[in-house]
């Protein structure tokens, strides 16, 4: 386990190196280093340096000039924007620095200058932005008034620019925190998410739909639940289709294409949800993007697990089969297989469309799906998520049709899976899986063997 300290614990021990051994201040420090990280302690989120050792650190003073200023009938935003942005440009550097600010107070200080200029867009911009630079990797500061900040602002302000500062704080604020991502939702934040995805600005789209897929994370280890499912399904019912919608009307601008489908990947984990984005049209729109965007490996990669996320509704399946998109997929594990995410997406989409079918298994067989998956294998030997994703597709294809094994074995299928169940141990069962469906002798160990002794009737 990790040992941590705070800063008061690490400034008593410089100090003391200096009083105690008349060690110089730089000295002390680099002592007081050495000492704590041969206990194993973690100074990530601790500064060292000889100004803080002085008490003269321009953070601390900075966010005492800026509570000063507070207390002054005549502060305007003139006053405190130099002091916002030193204060901010000082988060930037690293957590420590954004730590010792949570400690100095600098959440609730930067709040009351919010509320106290909150007429001001200027002013209200450099707050959002310093707010941001202190939560990015600290999120714990957020407490209910700044969910009510946020939410506040989203309703009633009209300026696009202080809308894109607070989704992207609010972003901020969700990864790697599950309260934070609970306390927005149960703030009621999903109907202005609504109407934002609604009003028809593109220049807001990619900081929306980053905040709709940050509410979805499940990445705090620190939360025995995780609402992300929830989270997911309450938005889902909202702005899956208007996204969708969005999907086709900016298929042509790239960054927005790119979001959306991140956006909507993250939101179809039901069955009805494939289905309302198939009755939206997402098949051709995925399907389009895929034939707009050949070379663009993020793109691809998500039109592709757009189309293996749809196809976990069994209908949409066979309409997505009924389609283009066979050759599609091979076309472009063939065009990018050298890259491993596009080639899992694209791996992961043929294990899912031939699943439990003898008539989609047929038709990969005859996009060529033996020369491509295994050309996959021999160029990814060393990695183990595409091997195994190899495995599962050559495994779903032949398993309820051994007339297709041949070709796979004709081209080394069984050396190539042996292969990789010498290199990858974790996908021996797997590389078994499909040597066994492959017709290839294969021991399958039995985990454990009932002798039929000491069973009480």
């Amino acid at each position: 386990m990790v040992r941590v300290i705070n800063q008061q614990t690490f400034d008593d021990v410089v100090k003391e190196n200096m009083e105690e051994f008349g060690m110089a201040v730089d000295e002390a420090i680099k002592e007081a280093v050495e000492q704590f990280e041969a206990q194993g302690v973690n100074l990530s989120n601790i500064v060292k340096s000889v100004a803080m050792a002085e008490g003269k650190d321009p953070l601390v003073l900075c966010i005492k000039q800026l509570q000063d200023l507070l207390k002054l009938n005549s502060s305007s935003p003139l006053n405190v924007a130099g002091l916002l942005n030193q204060l901010r440009e000082d988060c930037d550097k690293d957590l420590a620095r954004r730590v010792l600010a949570g400690k100095e107070a600098a959440y609730p200080t930067v709040l009351d200058i919010l509320d106290k200029f909150s007429t001001d867009d200027s002013t209200v911009i450099l707050c959002l932005q310093t707010l941001t630079s202190l939560m990015n990797g600290f999120p714990d500061l957020l407490d209910r008034r700044g969910v009510k900040t946020i939410t506040m602002f989203l309703n009633t302000t009209k300026n696009v620019e202080v809308l894109q500062h607070v989704l992207y704080w609010a972003q901020i604020c969700c990864v790697n925190h599950e309260q934070n991502r609970q306390l927005i939702m149960d703030e009621g934040v999903i109907p202005t998410l609504k109407s934002l995805t609604e009003g028809d600005m593109p220049t807001l789209l990619p900081e929306l739909c980053g905040l709709m897929r940050s509410l979805t994370l499940d990445d705090d280890v620190r939360a025995d639940v995780s609402k992300a499912h929830v989270h997911a399904s309450t938005l889902a019912v909202e702005v899956l289709c208007p996204l969708t919608n969005l999907l086709a009307k900016y298929r042509n601008d790239r960054t927005l294409v790119l979001e959306l489908l991140l956006t909507i990947n993250s939101l179809i984990v039901r069955n009805e949800f494939c289905a309302k984005v198939e009755e939206a049209g997402g098949i051709k729109i995925a399907i389009d993007v895929l034939i707009e965007y050949p070379d663009n490996e993020r793109i691809v990669r998500n039109s592709l697990m757009l189309l293996k996320g749809l196809a976990g509704n069994d209908d949409v399946k066979q309409k997505i089969m009924q389609t283009e998109t066979p050759s599609l997929v091979m076309l472009a594990l063939s065009r990018h297989q050298k890259s491993q995410m596009v080639c899992n997406a694209g791996l992961s989409c043929i294990t899912i469309l031939s699943l439990r079918s003898q008539e989609n298994s047929k038709i990969f067989m005859e996009q060529g799906a033996p020369e491509i998956i295994l050309q996959v294998m021999k160029i990814h030997s060393k990695d183990m998520k595409v091997q195994r994703n190899c495995c599962w597709a050559i495994r779903n294809i032949v398993s309820r049709s051994p007339s297709l094994r041949d070709p796979f074995l004709k081209l080394g299928a069984e050396e190539l899976i042996n292969a990789a169940r010498r290199q990858h141990k974790n996908i021996d069962y797997d590389g078994k899986s499909a040597l066994r469906d492959l017709g290839c002798k294969v021991d399958l160990n039995e985990p454990w063997k009932g002798k039929g002794k000491h069973i009480i009737a």
